[in-house]
């Protein structure tokens, strides 16, 4: 039904926009009902997650009930239940298919993807091998000749399409860090023998029981066939009604939209045994469970949807180890085992809480349990992905880890009343437990970002409390709005379900609809950033299976290194949609991108971190990017006219002048990578770059941001190396034997084959490999890179440091630049500091607009280094000093004019009390706008107490419209209500204040002063303005100059009548004060 709405609705505002302006108004009323279904559909998604939850949580308590009455004693004397402890059941796993049947022990990869964009996490162990499902792995890779492999993958679940984070805690079952047990092939065995292991190592190596296995196979649909290969091998093992069939939602499996595909068997076990369970398959129940998939990958899926078959078919599964060491340990819940216990037991050391019994939902009534389950999932998965080079921060897998450590923070703090640095005290003991199997080495940093996080939320906490005490006290009708929690989370990182619950101990409640849809879109802001294309052409599988079968060999990189074209021959051309052609010709208006695969080409195509080469093939195709997919450069482009064939021998034009200055900032940034070692005296290692034309960034492990010094010192260093005209030095050699030198820089997490390549400034790379424990290397700047580099460091002309900031915790980035970049920079902000150094020499009268321009300016400055930043500040700070003495100078004529202004404005409006504006224009009042407004007002008051009055001064210094009101009497005029006139037409303008007086800033760029008072003027009808008249009378005149004899007799009759009353007070008070003296 609601789609039906959206629908009709979409299509009403989709055939309004042309019609006429009486239809666009229909339409508006068509869109403020659609964003309310919208709300409406959110805020029943939002009950239909909350029945969904409760309703698995009570599903889960009625099976642990089950297992209780129902479970059938296990066979002891087959199953052993005591000793498959969890390290146990890992390595049983691994040494059957390593050991026993022949498999590649591939460690698993990082749980933080370096080089997949479409990755958050790594959530699945067949990550790491997309590129040999794909078809793109080169026969220079390592994997190009793997076959078959096995490992435990590190996964994790937090954001994304696959997002488990939320439910955490809320069952006995999901985790955000988990481990996959996967076995693969790769185009070595398929369904007979992957079923056929499987079935072994649970029944013969783990013992499981026979009758508790249920298997699924894929049914058919869509006019795909069944899986009838996959059912005949089961029915070895296991009768008929324990093989089951199911459709595309539980036994097909995609890698996405488009690639490869292909049925998969899902292995199932029950937990409760000695019943037919058949039924329950599938079915959501907790005792009847999926321990185990196994996917044949025999399938690609087009653009248009139609399946393919492979040229090469594979085999890849994959186990949940938490699962699994629950039913070997006879567990009805993953947190139960001894993957857990060891971290609910510390935690219980650490909060003094009770122990932990496993209950969920109502039951668990004080809300611990609920928190050990989050607590405990969370530092496994921060542990892990920390190890792996993440870092908690501000956007994507960063902030997914930044909320996973306040979510855990929360909990702890709310349920177990913990106090701050609790969090951080439970790494030991996941270190203990999962340190030597993936291998982490980096406690301490771990720690240390743990900490500081912790201790930032900690503050988070108090800070997004004290600002919802405010909203809570001017909220309207006791409701917060969605934008301001909104705000408090996306600025605050302050969780919106904590804001709900802080809100309802102050008596409010949340817009959680308005909230709700400003979250949502984000999401969409998120998305839409996400899927930027890496190419407008993609090879996969399909395509290089093409390529492969026609015989079609990999491209001949090597001339990208000897900075010449060559003549290449065109090998295929590929025009998208799985279509490559013979022939292509160029099309009037037509600019269709195209794709041309050569023998051999000149130019480099995009990889670590280097933006591709842009040029020419022939005369007329324009090369705007190049990629490499599994060996093959994909040369993307357009044709400009002309036509182009396979076969035909093409000129293989780079364009070198745009490389030049990309190979001489590759260059820097391994020279900055040694200027930062060699200056700060530390290990800091590179977390990635991005090498442009213009500039480039890198990335770097530090805990805190650099001093200015020490940027300078860094800078300096790197000028040094250019200055000394270095070579630099280029050589392939053994990865075994270049890994070994002393100071050798490598990627992170990097994965390299039997030959590298090696980049050295200065040095000669045969010594280094002769003698690779030399300390002497440490001295030079060397690192693995199959980038483009220059010959010799004089190349760079110049360096500079742009910028240095923070991109999450424990990281650091410098923009840089050199060459002709990096000199204009220099060159300005040298002239800037002149022109600064020449403003201190003006006379005092210039000074100030001087000192004007020179802000405007510096605000402009782009491209200007660190170094000249920081002196340009020291400048611009002296100058401003100067500026600072003339105006206080000034301020003591421009008081005594302002008292003038008052004068002159008393005497122009007599006794009137009605609204006055007094303009203070900047030709009269250069500066000191706050002094001259006070000394206006309080002269003023002196005789006119009851008049409102409106000042607007113009300051010239702070580029901005100041206004004060001033209104004795708000029931007759608000000061507040007509300060709001006005800020509402000027949308950048601000204020506040009482009723009585108010006051309020515009900036000037873009306002004249005189909109400002006309806006003023509305208030009320015929409100005078009044401006400084210079020629005006002496200030001795403010009384007026004429009176008579009469109006002189009953003034000073009137003060002696006041003389008398003072002087009966002053009697009264001394009679009391002898009256008190007498009684002591």
């Amino acid at each position: 039904m609601q789609k039906s709405l959206r629908r009709i609705i979409q299509n009403r505002i989709i055939n309004g926009r042309n019609r006429t302006q009486t239809y666009t108004k229909q339409r508006e009323i068509i869109k403020i009902n659609y964003r309310s279904i919208e709300r409406t559909r959110t805020r029943e998604q939002q009950q239909n997650n909350i029945t969904i939850t409760r309703y698995y949580i009570n599903k889960q308590i009625k099976a642990q009930e089950e297992f209780k009455k129902l479970a059938i004693p296990r066979d002891k004397t087959k199953f052993n239940m005591t000793n498959w402890e969890a390290n146990k059941v890992r390595q049983t796993f691994l040494d059957f298919f390593i050991k026993e049947n022949n498999h590649l022990d591939i460690k698993s990869s990082s749980v933080v993807p370096r080089n997949d964009p479409t990755l958050l996490f790594a959530n699945a162990g067949m990550n790491q091998f997309k590129k040999i499902f794909l078809g793109q792995v080169e026969e220079s890779e390592d994997m190009y000749n793997w076959k078959s492999a096995a490992n435990s993958q590190k996964c994790i679940r937090a954001g994304g399409k696959h997002n488990d984070l939320d439910d955490v805690g809320k069952d006995t079952y999901h985790h955000t860090f988990f481990e996959m047990l996967g076995n693969w092939s790769f185009g070595d065995y398929f369904k007979e023998k992957a079923i056929d292991m499987a079935w072994t190592l649970l029944t013969e190596k783990y013992g499981l029981e026979k009758d508790r296995i249920y298997v699924s196979y894929y049914s058919g649909e869509n006019d795909v066939p069944a899986d009838e290969e996959a059912k005949r091998i089961w029915l070895k093992y296991l009768p008929e009604e324990r093989v089951l069939p199911f459709g595309n939602a539980d036994n097909f499996w995609e890698m996405g939209d488009t690639g490869p595909c292909g049925p998969c068997s899902e292995i199932h076990y029950d937990r409760i045994g000695g019943r037919d369970a058949a039924k329950l398959v599938n079915a959501d129940d907790p005792n009847v469970i999926e321990i185990w998939n196994l996917v044949f990958i025999q399938f690609n899926r087009e653009i248009d949807g139609e399946l393919r078959k492979l040229p090469a078919q594979h085999v890849d599964t994959g186990m949940g180890f938490e699962r699994l060491t629950s039913i070997l340990q006879n567990k009805t819940s993953n947190y139960d085992t001894d993957i857990f216990t060891p971290i609910f037991d510390e935690i219980q050391k650490l909060t003094g809480v009770r122990a932990y019994t496993g209950k969920v939902g109502e039951e668990d009534k004080d809300g611990i349990d609920t928190a050990y389950r989050v607590i405990a999932d969370h530092i496994r998965t921060l542990v892990i992905a920390l190890a792996d080079g993440g870092v908690p921060g501000a956007t994507g897998r960063d902030y997914v880890l930044r909320r996973i450590v306040r979510r855990a923070v929360r909990f702890g703090n709310k349920f177990m009343n913990a106090n701050v640095g609790f969090f951080v005290q439970l790494v030991d003991v996941v270190v203990d437990q999962l340190g030597k199997t993936f291998d982490i080495s980096n406690v301490k940093d771990i720690k240390e970002i743990i900490q500081y996080e912790e201790d930032q939320f900690s503050s988070t906490l108090k800070t997004g409390e004290a600002k919802l005490k405010k909203l809570a006290k001017k909220a309207e009708n006791k409701i917060i709005s969605g934008y301001d929690a909104f705000i408090l989370y996306n600025s605050y990182g302050y969780p919106i379900d904590l804001t709900e619950i802080v809100a309802e101990e102050l008596g409010c409640k949340v817009d959680r609809d308005e909230f709700e849809v400003r979250m949502e879109k984000l999401k969409e802001e998120s998305i839409a950033s996400q899927k930027k294309s890496a190419g407008s052409l993609k090879l996969q599988a399909e395509q290089t299976a093409y390529l492969v079968d026609h015989k079609i060999p990999t491209t001949n990189e090597e001339p990208k290194y000897s900075w010449d074209n060559v003549n290449s021959k065109i090998l295929a051309i590929y025009i998208g949609n799985n279509e490559f052609v013979d022939t292509y010709t160029a099309e009037e208006g037509n600019d269709k991108v195209v794709g041309i695969i050569l023998d051999q080409t000149a130019f480099y195509c995009e990889d670590g971190g280097q933006v591709s080469d842009i040029g020419t093939l022939g005369d007329y195709f324009e090369v705007a990017d190049a990629q490499r997919f599994a060996g093959y450069v994909l040369h993307i482009g357009t044709l400009e006219k002309g036509t182009i064939s396979v076969g035909e021998d093409i000129a293989s034009n780079v364009n070198f002048a745009n490389r030049r200055p990309i190979a001489a900032n590759h260059t820097a940034t391994h020279a900055l990578n040694f200027a930062i070692r060699d200056v700060l005296k530390a290990n800091a290692e590179q977390h990635g770059s991005k090498v442009a034309k213009d500039k480039f960034r890198f990335d770097f492990n530090l805990k805190k941001a650099m001093k200015a010094k020490q940027l300078v010192a860094i800078e300096k260093r790197v000028q040094q190396l250019i200055d000394d005209k270095l070579p630099v030095y280029k050589s392939v050699e053994k990865y075994v034997d270049a890994t070994k030198i002393q100071g050798l820089r490598q990627m992170f997490d990097a994965k390299y084959g039997e030959q590298v390549s090696v980049i050295s400034i200065g040095q000669e790379i045969a010594p280094m490999i002769a003698d690779p424990s030399n300390d002497n290397w440490l001295n030079y700047s060397v690192e693995f890179c199959g980038g483009t580099h220059i010959k010799n460091t004089e190349t760079m002309k110049s360096f500079a440091i742009l910028q240095e900031t923070g991109v999450g915790s424990g990281v650091r980035r410098i923009i840089a630049a050199t060459g002709d970049v990096a000199l204009r920079g220099h060159a300005v902000g040298d002239e800037m500091l002149a022109k600064i150094q020449k403003a201190m020499q003006i006379s005092d009268d210039l000074v100030e607009q001087t000192w004007m321009e020179l802000k405007r300016e510096k605000e402009h400055l782009e491209g200007i280094p660190v170094s000249k930043k920081e002196d340009i500040e020291v400048a611009m700070g002296a100058l401003w000093g100067r500026v600072k003495k003339i105006q206080k100078k000034a301020a003591k004529g421009l008081n005594k004019r302002s008292q003038t202004f008052a004068t002159q404005v008393i005497n122009k409006i007599g006794d009137s009390t009605l609204p006055i504006i007094a303009h203070f224009d900047a030709q009269n009042f250069p500066s000191n706008a706050d002094g001259n407004m006070k000394q206006f007002l309080t002269k003023f008051r002196k005789s006119m107490a009851d008049t409102p009055v409106c000042m607007i001064s113009e300051d010239v210094m702070g580029e901005k419209i100041r206004i004060k009101m001033d209104t004795p009497n708000p029931d007759v005029l608000s000061s507040k209500t007509w300060l709001d006139t006005i800020l509402a037409v000027f949308e950048e303008g601000k204020g506040g204040g009482k009723p009585t007086s108010t006051v309020g800033l515009i900036p000037s760029a873009n306002v004249d002063a005189q909109k400002v008072i006309a806006k003023a003027q509305e208030i009320q009808s015929s409100i005078p303005v009044f401006q400084f008249e210079s020629t005006s009378a002496p200030e001795k005149k403010e009384a007026p100059t004429t009176t008579t004899n009469q109006e002189t007799a009953e003034s000073i009759k009137a003060e002696i009548v006041a003389l008398q009353e003072e002087n009966q007070k002053l009697n009264a008070f001394v009679q009391k004060i002898k009256e008190s003296v007498s009684s002591v």
